[in-house]
């Protein structure tokens, strides 16, 4: 699958010449964006939004590696979760593959397009079949809705990077309190300082974070 990079969308790729098919569709309550591209012989979820919704996940039947759609390069497939999705009034769930992809939400690939025998009109990239008695139209958004829904996506992921990595620092700090309650039950600490950082054998004040010179100076 190949994108073009996120940027403003000229007026001469206002069609759909360029895009696969890209729509919005509704889980758990929750907006999330999907594609649909039968060059994919596999059905996908996004690990990040089965997190985020919480859904059930269920081993998979035949385990294999994968080595696109990821930033992560090869991945092993291991894990699957059947998910009741809709996009307007078109309701259904699909059992789909789990793995961290950033293009999508959710991919409905070839599987999908086999079992609902949807009929794909490429000049208006939109798919047509009947479910449930009932004919289904489903049309895709347009190239700037798409551009606006990629980096809306794009800023999720670094917010989400950055509050990890915050979570992360938090964890790995020892707080004031907990160093002063090592030190009343006169238990031996050790710390850990970057070489740079490090305070000076002769001056441990030096250089040393004002947290930590606090506690040194009631010890």
């Amino acid at each position: 699958m190949v994108r073009r990079m996120l940027g403003q969308v000229p007026k001469e790729f206002e069609n759909q010449i360029e895009n696969i098919f890209h729509s919005k569709c509704q889980i758990n309550n929750k907006t999330c964006s999907l594609i649909i591209d039968s060059g994919s012989c596999v059905n996908v979820a996004s690990t990040r939004v089965v997190d985020k919704l919480g859904l059930k996940t269920i081993p998979h039947a035949k385990p294999y590696k994968l080595s696109w759609l990821s930033e992560e390069g090869e991945i092993k497939v291991d894990k699957q979760v059947l998910i009741n999705f809709s996009i307007g009034n078109y309701k259904d769930e699909v059992s789909c593959d789990l793995v961290p992809m950033e293009a999508s939400h959710i991919l409905l690939g070839r599987p999908w397009q086999f079992d609902r025998k949807a009929f794909h009109d490429g000049h208006a990239n939109k798919f047509s079949f009947s479910f449930q008695g009932k004919k289904v139209t489903l049309l895709p958004l347009s190239p700037r809705e798409v551009n606006e829904d990629q980096i809306q996506m794009l800023k999720k992921r670094k917010e989400e990077k950055a509050q990890g990595y915050d979570n992360e620092s938090k964890k790995s700090m020892i707080s004031l309190k907990g160093v002063k309650k090592v030190m009343l039950a006169q238990k031996p600490i050790f710390l850990a300082y970057p070489r740079e950082s490090s305070p000076s054998f002769q001056n441990p004040h030096s250089r040393c974070p004002l947290d930590l010179s606090s506690v040194l100076d009631e010890s």
